[in-house]
């Protein structure tokens, strides 16, 4: 009984590898929504700040939340440009 279950349980190992799992499609859904996250605390960090009369602050959050908007929604321009940048500021090609 036992080799006879061994032959089976070899057969089928050998003739259905296991097949690996793609998460890319989960993890990108957890990224995006993990930066529209942090774009929304950005904005009510941002109202807040206009609340209480801080304009350098509330500037500076907008910025933020755009910036993370731009890697969230558009993460091949956002490459672009960051190399574009280094590349400007080292020189040389990266």
């Amino acid at each position: 009984m036992m080799t006879t279950m061994t032959t089976i349980l070899t057969e089928l190992a050998q003739t259905q590898p296991l097949q690996q799992v793609n998460l890319d499609g989960i993890k990108n859904a957890i990224f995006a929504l993990l930066g529209v996250l942090l774009m929304i605390v950005l904005g009510v960090r941002a109202f807040w700040s206009y609340m209480e009369d801080q304009p350098g602050k509330m500037v500076a959050q907008i910025i933020a939340a755009l910036g993370c908007g731009v890697f969230v929604f558009f993460p091949d321009t956002a490459e672009n440009i960051l190399k574009g940048v280094i590349q400007s500021i080292v020189g040389g090609t990266v």
